[in-house]
């Protein structure tokens, strides 16, 4: 069962980071990590898209995915980085909030879970096409010649494709006003096309990691450049 995995532990490392593993108990964990343990265990197992529950359960089992629980991340609930880590190198890290995996995003549970599976299906896409090399995912320190440009058309590719993901399956439960206010409007003037685009950029707009040293007016500023370009490109297209 993955809710018995997720509360489990990696002794070797220092601060908060948990690994699934079949072998290590948990120990000296508080009550609200172990929550949330619970919880993305659950998340996972009844994920109405039954390759999250298969791809997780490979990854735990080659041990190819960290998991870091972060009560500090915000906006952030869940994210996924490539980092570094001693004696292991650089590794796929799935950061989660606690408190967002234990506290109700919305008053109506069945409304919270859509949440919910929607933020760990992004994550879920990020994962899977770096690791079947659609788009790797990069550190977060800018290598030899990579500019700010480059790095944000990067975080554009990683993201993009997982954003597509989560609305074809908010379409599916009948909830893409959940991921951005304007949506029916956008697409009752817009279309379906435009409103994907404009929603991903609104949450693209929101930097949480991005690496090097990209102020946030600049960060801003390439990401409405790429849009701009995929708007040009989509209304060739119409």
């Amino acid at each position: 069962m993955l809710v018995r995995l997720l509360l489990v532990i990696t002794l070797t490392m220092p601060g908060p980071l948990y690994a699934f593993s079949m072998t290590i108990p948990v120990i000296d964990i508080s009550s609200e990590e172990k929550e949330a343990g619970v919880a993305l265990g659950m998340l996972i197992e009844n994920h109405p898209k039954k390759e999250v529950r298969t791809y997780f359960e490979k990854w735990i089992a080659e041990a190819s995915v960290k998991f870091i629980s972060r009560a500090e991340i915000m906006p952030s609930t869940m994210r996924v980085e490539n980092i570094s880590l001693v004696n292991e190198g650089n590794v796929l890290a799935f950061i989660y909030n606690p408190r967002f995996l234990i506290s109700y995003l919305d008053p109506d549970p069945n409304i919270d879970r859509k949440l919910k599976f929607l933020a760990l299906y992004h994550e879920f896409i990020v994962i899977r096409n770096h690791f079947n090399g659609t788009e790797l995912l990069r550190s977060g320190t800018f290598a030899p010649g990579e500019t700010p440009e480059d790095r944000v058309r990067h975080v554009w590719r990683v993201h993009e494709p997982a954003f597509k993901a989560v609305w074809d399956l908010a379409k599916e439960m009948g909830v893409t006003n959940l991921l951005f206010s304007d949506v029916e409007d956008t697409i009752k003037h817009f279309g379906e096309r435009r409103a994907v685009l404009d929603g991903f950029y609104k949450r693209l707009s929101n930097p949480v990691i991005v690496g090097g040293g990209i102020t946030v007016k600049e960060y801003r500023a390439l990401v409405r450049e790429v849009y701009e370009e995929r708007l040009k490109n989509l209304e060739q297209d119409i």
